[in-house]
């Protein structure tokens, strides 16, 4: 058994988001399997009542403070292993820790997806790259593993820092949230999971697809989940596109919407993962996503259990997204497909990956 403090952005409330459901799901595992884990965490992010599954703190923002709460958890618990679920190791300085400690810092964001579609000047993508590389170089320094989600993701991270060795990255993608699934009868219901953001989640592009066929399908309503800094926006531009059956349902527990959804609506421009494609696939919602980050494409097995659409053909998107709508018999068979196929990320395969990785450190 071994002592691990996990480290997160937000606190570990998995009805708030992907990473924090995933946190929440590899502490659970963990757990069972004889570890004691302790959560860190930087951010309060809600007032909802929940039980954390392992004792949670809030770091303080006062370095100095800070440097002796770390020091402390680690005295108190006997702590052996960091996992670092904010990408940049940014907790303490890792001189300031003891020897002993092994840090493993999960990658959560493509960072080359992002250079490619940022709306910066030449010169504030060279600054933006700059500080990037700064930043993974200083964490892959800092950390004994680097994970991430897919070979893939090897050459881009080199991409800002070139000296990576692949010796220090280890390949674990996320794995299914749900370990039980309670599936309804299926609704008219195509449903958008995620942060309302543009320039990363292009909730905008969403809503122009739907403005080209919500008029043909009177019977069917879009459910769009989530919250963000461009929620009003979005909320004004549905209505200057004069849109019909939609709904903003904001900050919801995203379980029962997936269990009554029929499709699931992906506009991102990038991901690392795409946790809420799988989350959808358990729950036998087809996928859709625009084929615009590496993983895509090792998730969904397009026209099989989903479909990829060619970044940022709008047209597209609505002709499949349609097809489904129309299509009762197929999205029956391509639901069955995607619930079957996402199994190949259940919790049993990639959690004996972790336990192979902390028993090796």
């Amino acid at each position: 058994m071994k002592s691990i403090l996990i480290y997160s952005p937000r606190e570990i409330n998995p009805s708030r988001g992907g990473i924090e459901r995933v946190t929440n799901g590899l502490a659970s595992f963990l757990i069972k399997n004889g570890h004691k884990i302790v959560f860190l965490v930087n951010e309060k992010t809600s007032d909802d009542e929940y039980t954390p599954i392992a004792e949670q703190y809030f770091i303080s923002h006062n370095k100095y403070e800070r440097k002796k709460q770390v020091l402390n958890l680690i005295n108190k618990y006997n702590i052996s292993i960091i996992i670092n679920q904010a990408g940049f190791f940014s907790i303490i300085k890792r001189k300031e820790l003891p020897n002993y400690i092994k840090i493993i810092s999960v990658i959560h964001d493509s960072y080359y997806a992002m250079y490619k579609i940022l709306p910066f000047s030449k010169l504030r993508l060279w600054k933006w790259k700059w500080v990037i590389s700064k930043m993974l170089k200083q964490t892959y320094f800092d950390s004994n593993k680097v994970i991430l989600f897919s070979e893939k993701f090897i050459p881009e991270f080199q991409f800002f820092y070139p000296k990576a060795s692949k010796d220090k990255i280890e390949i674990i993608p996320n794995f299914n949230v749900y370990e039980s699934v309670n599936i309804k009868d299926k609704k008219n219901i195509v449903l958008f999971v995620g942060r309302l953001t543009r320039i990363h989640k292009r909730v905008d592009l969403l809503l122009k697809i739907w403005s080209l066929i919500y008029k043909d399908f009177p019977a069917w309503k879009l459910l769009i989940v989530g919250n963000g800094e461009d929620k009003s926006a979005l909320e004004q531009m549905a209505i200057d596109l004069k849109l019909k059956n939609y709904s903003f349902e904001g900050t919801q527990n995203p379980t029962p919407y997936y269990q009554e959804a029929s499709i699931f609506c992906m506009t991102s421009a990038f991901e690392s993962f795409g946790m809420v494609l799988t989350e959808a696939m358990q729950h036998k919602v087809i996928p859709i996503a625009f084929n615009s980050y590496s993983t895509a494409s090792e998730i969904i097995n397009t026209g099989h259990d989903g479909y990829l659409i060619k970044p940022f053909d709008l047209e597209d998107y609505a002709s499949k997204l349609s097809f489904l709508m129309n299509h009762p018999a197929k999205r029956d068979e391509m639901a069955k497909n995607a619930y079957n196929s996402v199994q190949k990320f259940s919790i049993n395969t990639i959690g004996q990956k972790w336990l192979n990785l902390i028993d090796s450190l």
